[in-house]
C-alpha cells in the first residue's frame, strides 16, 4: 500500500505518463516531476501488459479496422463476380 493521497497521484500522474511518453525513465521522470521513485513505478506499474500482442502498430491498426468494418473486401472473402454468389 502506498503513503500516497489520491489526490497527490491523481495531480502526478498526467505528468509522469507525459514524460514516459517522451521516451524518459523512471528516475528522470521523478526528478522532473518531482515524485518519488517509488510513485513513478506505482503509475507505470498500473499500465496493461495486454499489449505485448507482437504486432506493429500498421498491424494492429489494420486488424481493428477490419473488425470494425473498414477492411477489405478480400478480408470478407469478396473478390469480385456475380453479386448472386453469396
Amino acid at each position: 500500500m502506498s503513503n500516497y493521497s489520491d489526490q497527490e497521484r491523481e495531480a502526478a500522474e498526467a505528468m509522469v505518463w507525459e514524460l514516459f511518453d517522451a521516451g524518459f525513465g523512471e528516475e528522470e521522470i521523478a526528478t522532473k516531476a518531482g515524485v518519488a521513485v517509488e510513485m513513478v513505478e506505482s503509475i507505470l506499474g498500473d499500465r496493461e501488459e495486454e499489449y505485448e500482442d507482437g504486432m506493429s502498430d500498421a498491424e494492429a491498426d489494420a486488424d481493428t479496422f477490419a473488425s470494425a468494418g473498414y477492411g477489405t473486401d478480400e478480408d470478407y472473402g469478396y473478390f469480385g463476380g456475380n453479386e448472386e454468389d453469396f
